[in-house]
């Protein structure tokens, strides 16, 4: 993304251990993208839906996901979401509304991204679609009902 967007901003929201930050930081340092990297930490409330309302996008790259709060928090303002591909994610939302690639391959979610800000049609269709709750879920009844047969 940084080759086609030199003076990208991505904000980093999440708590990290130690080790972990250290990681994070050198991640980025090799990539030669941390002036790109505006590192938030942890932050909750008003601070979290101003960074998030402020954003272009928001990208998930976890690994394993019980819901994805942050994932409902960010299509719930409208924002267009790029994840990797999690199993729960297509359970829960309604996949018209994120964009999603093979887990670890940020490459192709770069190249999403990319397609998706060249493209004021797919742009335009995100906005309009993602009218809150009722557009981004899929019907929780068969969630449910999938959740009961197991405890059958």
């Amino acid at each position: 993304i940084k080759i086609r967007i030199p003076n990208i901003k991505f904000a980093v929201i999440g708590s990290r251990t130690n080790s972990e930050y250290i990681n994070f930081r050198n991640y980025f340092n090799n990539l030669n993208i941390k002036n790109n990297i505006i590192d938030l930490g942890e932050i909750y409330g008003r601070k979290k839906y101003e960074v998030l309302q402020s954003s272009k996008a928001f990208f998930s790259l976890s690994y394993y996901e019980s819901f994805g709060l942050a994932v409902y928090e960010a299509m719930y303002l409208r924002m267009p979401c790029f994840l990797y591909d999690l199993s729960i994610y297509s359970k829960i939302y309604n996949k018209k509304y994120f964009f999603s690639a093979s887990i670890s391959d940020y490459k192709s979610l770069a190249n999403l991204y990319i397609n998706y800000i060249k493209n004021e049609s797919i742009q335009r269709k995100i906005k309009d679609k993602n009218d809150g709750i009722k557009f981004i879920l899929n019907d929780w009844s068969e969630i449910a009902e999938n959740e009961i047969k197991k405890f059958n």
